[in-house]
């Protein structure tokens, strides 16, 4: 890959806040940059640190959120539980996997550390500079700095008067470890679970409902992601039902399968329909955020599986209404 497009003075904070620009929109650089204090640089890096990490892809004007940006994108901030989003990138960019391919065939005084003077001689070595500047390549170093540290592989080290810049790996791991670019090996221990929602939800669940849940159920976040699964199902019953956006929640659920007047009503004797609708209300006020209503401290991967299973039978069942 040639040196050049190596991103320099981005961040993965820096990130972040561009994820969080895209959510849920495709936009332009230009539009981008309005939303950044009219940056364009910044925009511009954090585009390029994007595509190159997985988080953002672009069409032919436009950009938009992969499914990992899309993850990043609903976290607070960049910290212990975006770690894997940050892995998974590393050892998919091959730029930044050959950093660290090179860099492992090399012996080095400290094999827990890696100074900044170390990588740029492996890319004066290996690669075309192509009218880089130096400033440039030390800012793209400290950028693969920052996102080894991001992944959870270190820590970021600031330049004293005696040090340079440099990354200090975490005591389990070493620079050969990341250069074998065994995510399994490499993920901290008690890092947050990933689960891959394809081999868990399988043929005939609905394809808007995987599609939504996806990126929030593979990194970990099962809460948010069951609470994207309501949300998919209060949008369907609204535009099954004909209702506004006005219209949400259980006063929603009430309304659509009320046994007299509701658009969705479902069964034939007067109990038969109280109980649907009873269904639809119960599912929504008890499953919906289960935390905050004393039922669980926190969901974990079955949970959350079981509650966005019970989402996918509420959506056939009203798909299956004749």
């Amino acid at each position: 890959m040639d040196i050049s497009e190596m991103p320099v003075r981005a961040r993965p904070d820096g990130l972040h806040k561009i994820c969080g620009d895209l959510k849920g929109q495709t936009a332009t650089q230009e539009e981008l940059t309005e939303d950044s204090i009219g940056d364009s640089e910044f925009v511009a890096e954090h585009l390029r640190y994007g595509k190159l990490l997985g988080f953002i892809q672009q069409g032919s004007s436009e950009y938009s959120l992969t499914e990992r940006g899309v993850s990043l994108a609903y976290e607070r901030g960049v910290a212990g539980s975006t770690e894997p989003f940050f892995l998974d990138g590393l050892l998919e960019d091959h730029l930044y996997a050959e950093f660290s391919e090179y860099l492992g065939d090399e012996e080095r005084p400290d094999p827990n550390e890696i100074t900044e003077s170390e990588v740029l001689r492996v890319i004066r070595l290996n690669y075309e500079l192509n009218g880089v500047e130096e400033p440039d390549l030390q800012s793209g170093v400290r950028t693969y700095f920052l996102t080894l540290d991001a992944a959870g592989l270190g820590e970021y080290k600031l330049a004293t008067a005696n040090t340079e810049h440099r990354i200090v790996f975490r005591d389990d791991i070493t620079i050969e470890d990341l250069a074998d670019g065994d995510a399994d090996s490499l993920r901290r221990p008690g890092a947050r679970e990933v689960a891959d929602p394809s081999e868990i939800f399988h043929d005939g669940f609905d394809e808007q409902l995987l599609t939504r849940i996806s990126p929030q159920f593979r990194y970990g976040l099962f809460q948010d992601a069951v609470g994207t699964a309501y949300t998919v199902l209060e949008d369907r019953i609204r535009d099954k039902g004909n209702f506004s956006n006005e219209d949400h929640g259980q006063d929603l659920m009430s309304k659509a399968f009320d046994g007299d007047s509701g658009p969705l009503a479902m069964g034939n004797a007067s109990a038969e329909k109280e109980g649907f609708k009873l269904l639809y209300m119960g599912a929504y006020m008890s499953l919906r955020n289960p935390p905050s209503h004393r039922i669980l401290d926190d969901m974990n991967k079955q949970q959350a599986q079981d509650a966005i299973s019970m989402v996918n039978f509420l959506l056939t069942l009203v798909e299956n209404q004749k």
